[in-house]
């Protein structure tokens, strides 16, 4: 498919044939190329597709204004086949220019740095494209939570409901009029977890007057003010408030070479509260980063931030 489509746009760009476009022998090329050619071509999460995927997609830019752009971190990877270097975007565009955006501005510098040690994990991660705080935070935030030996759908629902009640104590404690909510997720493993965790996560949050909504097959639905289930595998382009990350240990063994990049696309969803839970203790793989974590969230806690 590559090279038919470069071969395609090798021919519109003779100048003889773009002379003679008009004429009825290239009738059928013409259709072609308009039906085909893209002024500008954008793709968003491009690590996630292969060299080859990338150069189809580029090969589809109107060759008269090559108009190109991709995004994406190394880092976020979520495909065993996706692009895993610089090296490999010369070979296919040898006119691609590269510019790095390093600053963030809306996570807490306690959750980049959380991040940062989940990137010391990798054994493929690109360090160039570690994040960095805007100079005019002036906060640190609060660290992300873990919950151990959670062996039940239960267990986890009632102790994120513990964490979230303990979130809006913390909104709240200044305010007299109406409560403020903020955004939340709950990252399950599989698509089959989603209804069954908001079904266990609503016979607890009915007493915080809240809802959870079953978002299947990343479909986003539910108020504003409901608490989100996604399936992992939908994580990617979603930002909230507040992130829970269910099983991180049952993680491992499904993807015990994608893991790493897994959680720390879930940490980076996440604005200001962290939380994870494992079925088990904390797998070793992901001992080190015991000392960055918490065991809930307090009004103490705020105090210098």
């Amino acid at each position: 498919l590559l090279s038919i489509l470069r071969n395609i746009r090798l021919l519109a760009s003779e100048s003889y044939i773009r002379r003679n476009i008009e004429r009825p022998s290239f009738e059928e090329f013409k259709n072609l190329k308009t039906s085909l050619f893209k002024d500008q071509v954008m793709v968003d999460e491009a690590t996630d597709f292969s060299a080859v995927q990338l150069a189809c997609m580029q090969a589809m830019t109107n060759p008269l204004i090559n108009s190109f752009f991709a995004c994406g971190d190394f880092n976020q990877r979520l495909t065993r086949q996706g692009i895993k270097n610089l090296d490999l975007l010369g070979w296919i565009s040898s006119d691609l220019e590269i510019q790095r955006i390093n600053t963030i501005y809306r996570q807490s510098p306690r959750l980049n740095e959380f991040t940062h040690a989940i990137l010391d994990l990798m054994e493929e991660s690109d360090g160039e494209a570690r994040s960095k705080i805007s100079e005019s935070a002036n906060f640190q935030g609060l660290k992300p939570v873990l919950q151990e030996y959670s062996y039940d759908v239960d267990d986890v629902a009632n102790w994120i409901s513990t964490r979230i009640s303990e979130i809006e104590q913390l909104l709240n404690h200044r305010v007299d009029d109406a409560n403020i909510f903020p955004s939340t997720v709950v990252l399950v493993k599989s698509e089959a977890d989603v209804s069954i965790m908001a079904k266990a996560l609503n016979n607890y949050l009915s007493d915080l007057t809240l809802k959870a909504t079953a978002c299947g097959d990343g479909n986003s639905m539910g108020n504003d003010g409901d608490v989100r289930v996604f399936s992992i595998e939908y994580i990617k382009g979603l930002e909230f408030e507040a992130v829970f990350f269910v099983d991180v240990d049952d993680l491992i063994k499904i993807y015990p070479d994608l893991y790493d990049k897994f959680l720390y696309v879930g940490g980076t969803r996440a604005a200001n509260y962290l939380g994870l839970t494992c079925k088990d203790e904390l797998p070793y793989e992901l001992e080190s980063l015991r000392d960055y974590l918490g065991e809930n969230w307090s009004k103490d806690q705020l105090t210098g931030v």
